[in-house]
C-alpha cells in the first residue's frame, strides 16, 4: 500500500438478480465507493444467473463458499424479508461484515441511527431522529419523517413516505408510493399495498390496501 492512501476492501453483492443488478450500478453513486470500497463480484448459488446479461461483474462464487472464505464485506441484495433476515443472521454468524450504502443524493439528517446492511437510495429524505434498523431497504424518493422508527429487515419501495413519528416493526413491506400517517404503528410482517394510505394500526401479518388502508 502506498504511504498515505487507504486500502480499499473488495465488496461482494449476495445475490444476482434483480435487485442485485441495480445494486451494482447504485452502489458505485454511494458514499464511500472509490475511496472505501469497490465491487468484486456477486455471490449466488445460481452461476449462471447472469447469463443474458452483459457489464455486470462476475459470480464469483456461491453462499456455501463464503462459508468458507476470510471475513468479506458483503451486501445482501435479496428483496425477500424473510429471506434475508436469514442470510444476514447467517453471514455475520461467519464473520462476514454487512455494509450500509448510502446514495449520495439522499438528505439525510446527522442524528439518524441505522443499522447494518441497510440501503438508503436516491432522493431519500430522512428526518431528525429517525432510527432505521438493520438491513433495510430505503428505495428511491422515499420520504421518512421525524421520529419515525423503521425495525429491521423491512422494505420501504419507490416513493414511500412515512409521516413523523411512524412505527414500523420488523420485516415489514410498504409498497410503492404508500402513506403511513403520523404515529401510526405498523407492526412486525405486515405488507402495505402500493399507492396506500394508512391511518390506522396495521396488525402483525396482516396486508392492507387502499385509501384509507384496510385489511385484505
Amino acid at each position: 500500500m502506498t504511504a498515505g492512501r487507504i486500502l480499499m476492501k473488495e465488496l461482494l453483492i449476495v445475490g444476482a438478480g434483480g435487485f442485485g443488478r441495480e445494486v451494482y450500478f447504485l452502489a458505485q453513486e454511494c458514499v464511500g465507493y472509490g475511496s472505501e470500497f469497490l465491487i468484486s463480484g456477486y455471490i449466488d448459488d445460481n452461476l449462471s444467473r447472469l447469463g443474458s446479461y452483459s457489464g455486470y461483474p462476475p459470480i464469483l462464487g456461491t453462499l456455501s463458499d463464503l462459508s468458507e472464505w476470510s471475513p468479506k464485506l458483503v451486501f445482501v441484495a435479496v428483496g425477500d424479508n424473510d429471506i434475508r433476515s436469514e442470510l444476514v443472521k447467517g453471514l455475520s454468524e461467519l464473520g462476514h461484515e454487512c455494509v450500509t450504502l448510502v446514495h449520495k443524493s439522499a438528505r439525510v439528517s446527522g442524528r439518524l441511527r441505522c443499522g447494518a446492511g441497510s440501503f438508503i437510495g436516491p432522493l431519500v429524505s430522512i428526518g431528525a431522529d429517525a432510527t432505521i434498523g438493520e438491513s433495510v431497504f430505503v428505495q428511491t424518493g422515499v420520504i421518512v419523517g421525524h421520529d419515525v422508527h423503521i425495525g429491521s429487515f423491512c422494505r420501504l419501495d419507490n416513493y414511500a413516505v412515512l409521516v413523523a413519528g411512524a412505527l414500523v416493526r420488523d420485516r415489514v413491506s410498504i409498497h410503492s408510493g404508500a402513506i403511513v400517517n403520523r404515529g401510526v404503528t405498523v407492526e412486525q410482517g405486515a405488507t402495505i399495498g402500493a399507492g396506500s394510505f394508512v391511518i390506522r394500526r396495521v396488525r402483525p401479518g396482516a396486508t392492507v390496501v387502499g385509501n384509507p388502508a384496510r385489511e385484505l
